[in-house]
């Protein structure tokens, strides 16, 4: 999938704060979690691969999605060292990091 392929309709997509400086973005990130808005906040929003692991406490894939997405640019390398079931590294692959 290429980066500049939209995953979603526009009438569903949050806007990427990216007008905002890190630490703004953070603030805005916890009290305004997009995660938590409709339909992200369902367990199995993001794709049929994140359901490849059953393990219910796992990263939800919207989280993962709008982490990756406000804190990387397209082109960035993301490491987590603790990739779990992989709902990180999926994202960061889906939004060309």
């Amino acid at each position: 999938m290429s980066s500049a392929t939209p995953l979603f309709p526009k009438e569903i997509a949050v806007q990427r704060p990216s007008t905002l400086d890190i630490e703004e973005r953070a603030r805005l990130f916890c009290t305004d979690p997009p995660h938590r808005r409709d339909p992200f906040a369902r367990r199995n929003w993001g794709g049929s691969l994140h359901s490849l692991c059953s393990y219910q406490g796992k990263l939800k894939p919207a989280i993962g999605h709008f982490l990756v997405d406000w804190f990387t640019e397209p082109g960035d390398r993301v490491v987590d060292l603790m990739a779990g079931v992989g709902t990180i590294p999926l994202e960061a692959r889906r939004l060309g990091r």
